[in-house]
């Protein structure tokens, strides 16, 4: 028989503070450790062209227990309805209460908006996944960046179709 596998001292460091390392390389073999992490609780916001796929990938997400989806807002109730049937999600009666019930919130919102909803948002400490462009101007853009850093709030903008 071999010699048992020893932890590395920067393992053992990191178990002694509470930390699971997600993979140390020591004398021995690889191992992998999964990080037990609460799920992120997230809300969409916008279910037009673009919102109601982000609402439809959120709840499939959700189903592979990646996620708490926690529901859909749209000022255009019957749209959002149809898109809440259509995944089985909870539709918001406002912005305040999808926010309310979230950790991060996906803006997928006519552009106008995106600045007002985003700086509301991290004012309160949300997360926020804003879908491209992530404001009408630079001036804006750079207002909510400074905003994310003051607050700790992750600030991210959605270009998955970036030449689109």
């Amino acid at each position: 028989m071999g010699k048992p596998i020893q932890s590395h001292p920067i393992e053992a460091g990191m178990m002694e503070v509470g930390l699971q390392p997600l993979c140390v390389l020591g004398v021995g073999p690889v191992r992998w450790q999964t990080l037990r992490m609460n799920k992120v609780k997230v809300a969409v916001l916008g279910t037009g062209s673009l919102g109601q796929h982000h609402a439809r990938i959120y709840s499939e997400l959700h189903a592979a227990g990646l996620v708490e989806m926690t529901g859909i807002y749209d000022a255009n109730t019957a749209n959002a309805r149809a898109v809440a049937e259509k995944n089985k999600l909870h539709v918001f009666n406002s912005l305040e209460e999808a926010a309310a019930a979230s950790d991060a919130l996906n803006i997928v919102t006519p552009t106008i908006l995106h600045f007002e909803i985003a700086k509301k948002l991290m004012e309160q400490g949300k997360h926020v996944l804003v879908e491209k462009p992530i404001t009408d101007n630079s001036a804006q853009a750079g207002e909510l960046i400074e905003l994310a850093k003051k607050k700790g709030c992750v600030l991210q903008v959605g270009h998955v179709e970036r030449f689109n």
